[in-house]
């Protein structure tokens, strides 16, 4: 039976045990959903075999899993703090608060924090006192952070609401290289160490059969 006819039965068979939960419809479900299970069963298993024969579709070799392999990950990491430090002389955050925001304290902390670490200009809009500001640039939450390309009149969201450290990081690094131009939004989570890997969008390393089954 094709999957697509599949899918309605099963939840018909649900749908009439929920209706009506008699024990043979019940257990007529549970029949039904042990078929789906087994067919689910079946397609990872030949997916882990496709996986391990065909090394050009294993990721793991970019994105490993093992702990050698995740600290050489991390290393390589690093090249997003790097990116942000060399960043503060192009680059500003605005950071909007609101001084009855309690979620804003916390906020405050790690962009102290940020601050220490990357030696960047933030600018504290207080959202009060700026409303215009606020609605320039869609701002209705606190607090919120935005990112500054100076110079130009490009600027992308950061966070809203308390973001932590890591994903300020993350952000910023996505953002400063999208807004220069180095990645387009289908590359946005892409990392310069994975460019020609098995997570950069424009590139691939499939079989030469690809292009058939796609029809080209």
């Amino acid at each position: 039976m094709h999957p697509d006819d599949f899918q309605p039965l099963l939840m018909d068979f649900q749908k009439k045990a929920v209706m009506s939960p008699t024990e043979e419809n019940v257990r007529d479900y549970y029949v039904i959903q042990d078929i789906a299970r087994r067919k689910s069963l079946a397609f990872a298993n030949v997916a882990s075999y496709v996986v391990q024969k065909y090394l050009e579709l294993y990721v793991g070799k970019d994105y490993p899993v093992a702990t050698p392999g995740r600290n050489a990950l991390v290393r390589q990491s690093e090249e997003a703090e790097s990116f942000i430090r060399n960043g503060e002389n192009d680059f500003a955050l605005l950071y909007f608060y609101s001084p009855t925001c309690p979620y804003c304290t916390e906020q405050e902390e790690i962009l102290r924090y940020f601050m220490k670490k990357y030696h960047w200009q933030v600018k504290r809009v207080d959202i009060n006192d700026n409303p215009q500001l606020g609605q320039r640039f869609g701002i209705t939450i606190t607090p919120s952070l935005l990112l500054i390309y100076k110079g130009s009149q490009d600027y992308i969201h950061v966070s809203s609401g308390v973001a932590s450290m890591a994903e300020i990081e993350e952000k910023i690094y996505r953002g400063m290289r999208l807004l220069k131009g180095e990645i387009t939004p289908e590359e946005y989570s892409l990392y310069e160490f994975q460019r020609g890997g098995s997570f950069d969008v424009k590139t691939h390393s499939l079989p030469f059969e690809a292009p058939l089954l796609l029809g080209k």
